[in-house]
């Protein structure tokens, strides 16, 4: 017989480098499922809204004037008012008080006398009489004092804007009603100059809020 004809036995491996050949793939496979998992935890803050505060002022005599009965006046005269002003912003405000309006074309700011006061209490109504027991009016600050208006509102430091405000003190909170009230006098001079007549004054008052925080 030929010994080239016959069949040679295959080669088999050894069991020990099968056993190692089935660990490498085992190993492999636990690395591979590894590097698809892993512990994961995650923390998150809700959605934030964003809303900026008001500032809302409101006065009484909104669209109206303060003194009704201001023509054809004489020497010695004079009148009272209260007016009472509110704050119902959401934020904190400095509220202040100016005049808004002057126009003495007519030239008789030199001869009308002001005395404007901020407190509590008094009415429109009653002329902001003391007299009132239920709720009479409190100074508790005084911007002007028996000053002409000419001096009040001409000049270097004339209290027509906010910077130069009569007043400065009254300082709400936001989230509620607060209310001031102003009591307005005017009175011409008994002695007043003849030169006083047929002259006139236009003057209007402006309270602003502007926010503090």
């Amino acid at each position: 017989m030929n010994v080239s004809t016959v069949d040679k036995p295959r080669r088999k491996l050894p069991l020990a480098h099968v056993a190692v050949i089935l660990g490498m793939l085992a190993s492999g496979g636990i690395v591979w499922q590894a590097s698809q998992a892993a512990f994961s935890k995650s923390t998150s803050a809700n959605s934030n809204t964003f809303s900026a505060g008001s500032v809302t002022i409101t006065n009484e005599r909104t669209g109206a004037v303060v003194f009704a009965s201001t023509s054809n006046m004489v020497p010695g005269a004079t009148q009272t008012k209260c007016v009472a002003v509110t704050y119902q912003g959401s934020v904190d405000a400095e509220v202040r008080m100016y005049a808004s309006t002057y126009d003495d074309t007519g030239q008789l700011a030199q001869y009308l006398n002001l005395t404007i006061e901020e407190g509590d209490g008094g009415e429109y109504a009653d002329d902001c009489r003391s007299s009132n027991p239920s709720n009479p009016f409190t100074a508790s600050a005084t911007g002007l004092s028996n000053v002409s208006a000419q001096s009040a509102f001409t000049g270097l430091n004339a209290k027509v804007d906010y910077a130069h405000a009569m007043f400065g003190s009254w300082t709400p909170t936001g989230g509620g009603n607060e209310t001031k009230t102003y009591r307005i006098s005017y009175t011409i001079p008994s002695n007043v100059s003849d030169n006083a007549q047929g002259k006139s004054l236009i003057l209007g008052f402006t309270w602003e809020a502007r926010s503090t925080g």
